[in-house]
């Protein structure tokens, strides 16, 4: 799906954690063009659900996914499955907290802050309450552009070893 320059690319960002994220956001946005965006939001998806990022990798991927499509509505966003996937099935609190904000009221000090940042500010004893997921659910699937079943059965490319 990318190169491995692009792939590079990347991983260099999503170890960005001292910057703030919205600077990570423009420096992604500067790396890749409007039309590859989707593509590197669909790595970035199987990089968190291979669990092959740090936390603050992890959190830096959500929030490009959450930037690529902010001034569009949750229905519409292709990455929402994702991120509630990840609100119920993670372990980490501070992660469920972050990704909460996406859903549930735009983040609005956040873009200020960088990784590091936001770890500092919160703490992992403090158990967020988790809304009614399935609204959210409900949501998306009315609101996303319906894709043909073969597209949307999970698989992904393959490259043959010679």
């Amino acid at each position: 799906m990318l190169s491995s320059q692009e792939l590079d690319t990347l991983l260099n960002l999503l170890k960005e954690c001292n910057k703030p994220f919205e600077s990570i956001a423009q420096s992604f946005y500067r790396s890749f063009p409007k039309s590859e965006q989707f593509k590197v939001g669909c790595v970035i998806c199987m990089l968190l659900q291979d669990d092959l990022l740090t936390q603050t990798q992890r959190l830096v991927g959500f929030y490009l996914l959450y930037d690529i499509y902010k001034n569009e509505t949750l229905p519409t966003t292709p990455f929402v499955p994702i991120v509630l996937e990840t609100v119920e099935r993670t372990g980490d609190l501070v992660e469920r907290k972050f990704l909460l904000q996406f859903l549930t009221s735009p983040p609005k000090e956040l873009p200020k802050q960088s990784v590091r940042d936001f770890l500092a500010s919160h703490s992992q004893s403090e158990v967020p309450a988790i809304p009614d997921l399935d609204t959210f659910r409900r949501m998306h699937h009315e609101g996303a552009p319906q894709v043909h079943q073969t597209a949307a059965s999970g698989i992904r490319p393959v490259i043959r070893d010679r």
